[in-house]
């Protein structure tokens, strides 16, 4: 039975959910948020063995959970005092990312995929918003601290959901999304669009001729960068003016675009003559505005490793000044018919 305190006529009964008082009449009257007469509240509830429990804390605040949880999923529902709920909602967020990158892989159409993506991204996290700002309304009241309700557990793990997220981890590991800078890839790619990127692919195969592909820059490898396969692997290039050789054979190219002699001022000409001999895991890439790219002609072939994955179409694109070019929404760039190429 719990430990009584006498004060003036009232007697408050020390409980594991805070404090309760009898009244001159026998009967139980309402949780004490303080000790009766005092005003304060006291550091801490002993039990009948006398072990120390935690004390009593401040009413739980549904906003602040909502909060918590979505800069953090899961810290809103331990505020809220719930460990196992937390840890749950931390887990179904971080699989809902996972599934999300299969879904961005799968898809076949950019725009779909990207509305699957953020729907299901942004509906998880407000459902657990939701769920805490719940529980933090259903909390006892008084509230009773549990030994996780601190600061000093709060502040560590808003941090480090920042820095381990296994969930964005494995959709950077099968999918990735690119904003594009430059102009290199023009029509095809515009300079604003942003872009899907399957990182999936390419572990089950290797690059093939005419595929848009996401590369480590050789000469940074902290930059990538976004080109189409020209060369594979053993093959001669030639490049004669404007024209591409594979091995003896010329390349048909409906995609290229010629819009000026050279791109950067003191660079060679972009329709220069040179050949290269490819090595085993050697791939050579060239942007579609050749008279406006960076590409193989000038850093070299570009090692398999060094491809990240292959872009499969434009899920949102916009103009220098952030108007919206709905035309270019949700378009799917399809491997070129290179069968006269092999």
């Amino acid at each position: 039975m719990p430990a009584p305190l006498f004060s003036h006529s009232r007697v408050v009964w020390f409980s594991s959910r805070g404090y309760n008082t009898l009244g001159q009449e026998g009967k139980r009257g309402e949780q004490l948020m303080s000790i009766p007469g005092t005003g304060e509240r006291p550091p801490a509830i002993w039990n009948t063995t006398g072990g120390k429990q935690p004390g009593l804390g401040r009413d739980r605040k549904p906003w602040l959970a909502a909060l918590l949880s979505l800069y953090a999923p899961g810290v809103g529902q331990l505020y809220a005092g719930s460990f196992v709920r937390a840890l749950l909602v931390y887990l179904a967020v971080e699989l809902n990312l996972m599934a999300a990158a299969l879904v961005v892989v799968i898809v076949p159409f950019p725009l779909l995929a990207m509305s699957i993506l953020l729907l299901s991204r942004y509906g998880v996290l407000f459902l657990a918003a939701g769920h805490a700002a719940l529980l933090a309304r259903r909390a006892e009241r008084p509230y009773v601290k549990r030994v996780y309700n601190s600061f000093f557990v709060y502040a560590p793990l808003v941090i480090l959901a920042g820095l381990i997220t296994p969930g964005l981890w494995v959709f950077k590991s099968l999918a990735d999304v690119h904003r594009v800078p430059t102009p290199s890839m023009a029509p095809t790619i515009l300079i604003y669009d942003r872009v899907i990127t399957d990182r999936l692919v390419y572990r089950l195969r290797d690059p093939e001729r005419g595929e848009i592909v996401v590369f480590r820059f050789p000469m940074d490898e902290e930059v990538l960068y976004i080109k189409r396969v020209i060369g594979l692997p053993g093959e001669a290039i030639k490049i004669s003016g404007r024209a591409v050789f594979i091995n003896g054979r010329r390349l048909t190219e409906d995609y290229a675009r010629f819009y000026r002699a050279q791109a950067f001022p003191g660079s060679q000409p972009y329709d220069a003559d040179m050949e290269a001999q490819l090595g085993q895991d050697q791939y050579f890439l060239m942007g579609d505005n050749r008279d406006d790219s960076a590409d193989s002609r000038h850093f070299g072939s570009v090692a398999r490793e060094k491809i990240l994955g292959r872009v499969k179409g434009v899920f949102w694109s916009t103009d220098g000044a952030w108007r919206v070019r709905w035309d270019r929404l949700g378009i799917v760039f399809e491997r070129p018919d290179t069968a006269g190429n092999r």
